[in-house]
């Protein structure tokens, strides 16, 4: 199970992105869900509304279940999510997965072209709203320590 942060300014994207291997999200990916299938053509994207994710910390990311709360994907970093990935994630407080071929994404040579081969496969995607977790007398999608 691997999956890729796309940097935010090197896209157009509004939304801090991840690509996602398909494996875990099978039986999630569902247009009653808030999943599209993606096509570079289209700027729409749906909320999705089976799973959530847990971004509070800038070398994991969590997928979480809305319905069980159990966990359906985790991703651990080797490095913290760069400072603008993080400010849009937090401020938009949306994350926008593709669900698609991680491989073929990271072995393009731009951002660009390897949102053109998404486009040229069976990809999926959606926003996904993120966890607000309460920390002593704090309320947010961050964990005070990570800002």
């Amino acid at each position: 199970m691997s999956a890729i942060r796309v940097h935010v300014k090197d896209t157009e994207l509004p939304y801090a992105t991840l690509i996602a291997d398909p494996e875990p999200y099978v039986g999630y990916v569902k247009a009653e869900d808030g999943f599209t299938l993606y096509s570079p053509l289209r700027t729409e994207t749906l909320v999705c509304e089976s799973l959530f994710a847990d971004v509070s910390n800038r070398k994991r990311i969590a997928i979480v279940d809305t319905r069980t709360f159990e966990t359906v994907a985790e991703y651990v970093f080797d490095t913290p999510a760069e400072d603008d990935w993080w400010r849009v994630l937090h401020r938009e407080r949306f994350l926008l997965v593709f669900i698609g071929d991680v491989h073929d994404f990271a072995s393009a040579r731009t951002d660009r072209e390897g949102f053109l081969r998404l486009g040229q496969k069976t990809t999926y995607a959606t926003r996904m709203r993120l966890a607000v977790h309460a920390w002593g007398d704090q309320i947010g999608t961050a964990a005070p320590s990570e800002d």
